[in-house]
């Protein structure tokens, strides 16, 4: 209670110091301050470190509160709350992140991909490798920056490793250099 109270200080150093102490502090209604804090705040600055801290705790039921902060018109804060939903990782942050409005603001873009690249992930590690495979296979779209195609292909190829040889070969045809070398380079890396 002492620090959350701080959250509110009229000293940024204070206020950073107090978020940094429930950030690391495991107790649920240290993310609840945290939450509080969120959503009281006005100066993108100091949003962005409590996303930041909220997503440092990978907490679903901050989902709402990421959710309001993704459609925020500071691409600081937006890009901080897809990133802190790409940290939770379950499917309702997956669902947030595919209902962001990007249009217009490729950093917000970038994010929104890298966080649905890290929900897939999570999806993959934990066994959901259908899930994954639809993530993984949307972001391996041929309008997606070849980064994100790159790290979408090796998503697929550990989520369809039945499908891995007829994916690369399709990938090799391509006339995409970047791409190309990726596939190469995953064909020569996979176990016999």
């Amino acid at each position: 209670p002492c620090l959350a109270a701080q959250l509110d200080h009229k000293s940024a150093r204070v206020r950073e110091c107090a978020r940094r102490a429930l950030q690391a502090n495991p107790s649920p209604d240290a993310t609840a301050a945290l939450r509080r804090a969120l959503a009281a705040a006005k100066d993108p600055i100091w949003a962005a470190g409590l996303i930041n801290s909220l997503a440092a705790r990978a907490d679903a039921d901050s989902l709402a509160a990421l959710k309001v902060r993704l459609s925020s018109a500071d691409t600081t804060v937006a890009r901080a709350a897809a990133a802190a939903l790409g940290s939770v990782g379950n499917t309702a942050a997956l669902d947030a992140l595919g209902q962001a409005n990007t249009k217009g603001n490729a950093k917000v873009a970038a994010a929104v991909a890298d966080a649905r690249l890290a929900c897939a992930d999570s999806m993959l590690r934990s066994g959901s490798q259908d899930k994954a495979a639809t993530v993984y296979a949307a972001l391996f779209a041929k309008d997606q920056p070849s980064h994100v195609r790159i790290a979408a292909l090796q998503g697929l190829l550990a989520a369809r490793p039945n499908e891995a040889v007829a994916l690369t070969m399709n990938v090799l045809s391509e006339d995409q250099p970047a791409l190309q070398a990726a596939a190469a380079n995953f064909i020569g890396n996979m176990p016999n």
